[in-house]
């Protein structure tokens, strides 16, 4: 069965525990969980571009939250 990263995403943004998902998605394993989030990590650690008050844009490279 493939379960999307979203939706591992959705249920731990909805508060679940990795114990509440692994509950709710039962072909899932714990470390499956960490490669969900170790996905979409590197997926939105990505170049971005911001445009300038002048017009242009910079490039910018994403440091992720902190």
């Amino acid at each position: 069965m493939r379960i999307r990263v979203s939706d591992v995403l959705d249920l731990y943004a909805a508060g679940l525990s990795p114990d509440q998902i692994l509950a709710e998605l039962p072909d899932l394993e714990p470390d499956d969980l960490q490669a969900a989030l170790s996905y979409a990590a590197r997926e939105l650690n990505h170049n971005t571009f911001r445009s300038d008050p002048g017009g242009g844009s910079q490039r910018a490279r994403s440091q992720g939250c902190r």
